[in-house]
């Protein structure tokens, strides 16, 4: 009878225990910050540039392994994120974007929105381009000059 008690004691303290540290780590997760993320494919040779330039401007991104048994388009997949809780998650990115397309004629950014929409970033303001990230799930960057073939 007492090692009965003694486990249903034990049980009852362990489980308040671990109650208390997933309350709390519950409440930090609450409190960290949320990211998002938004797909870029890199054409053409275009990815050392551009990952160059998110590096200059601090921009989280991670590169994603894709395996394929046919040969595929895009020479590099990125994972560019965002922070949600700050003012403007996708500010820095977009002004990468303009300055991208800005910076040499050859230079294209092709955003598609969740409904499907593509829209070519060039002549729009940052302004413009952060609310097209907003909405969007997928990037192209492509540069179509020959001399960036690898």
């Amino acid at each position: 009878m007492l090692l009965e008690a003694e486990k249903a004691f034990r049980q009852e303290n362990v489980g308040r225990v671990v109650g208390q540290m997933e309350g709390a780590l519950f409440q930090n997760w609450r409190k960290s910050p949320k990211m998002e993320a938004i797909r870029v494919n890199t054409f053409k040779g275009s990815h050392e540039e551009f990952i160059a330039m998110l590096q200059e401007c601090d921009i989280r991104y991670g590169e994603v392994k894709t395996f394929s048994s046919t040969i595929m388009a895009s020479g590099m997949v990125l994972m560019v994120y965002g922070l949600v809780k700050t003012a403007a998650p996708w500010a820095a990115l977009a002004a990468v974007l303009v300055a991208w397309v800005k910076s040499r004629s050859s230079r294209k950014v092709i955003i598609t929105t969740k409904d499907n929409k593509s829209i070519q970033v060039e002549g729009y303001s940052v302004k413009d381009v952060e609310r097209f990230l907003e909405i969007s799930i997928n990037l192209a960057v492509i540069d179509t000059d020959n001399k960036s073939d690898s």
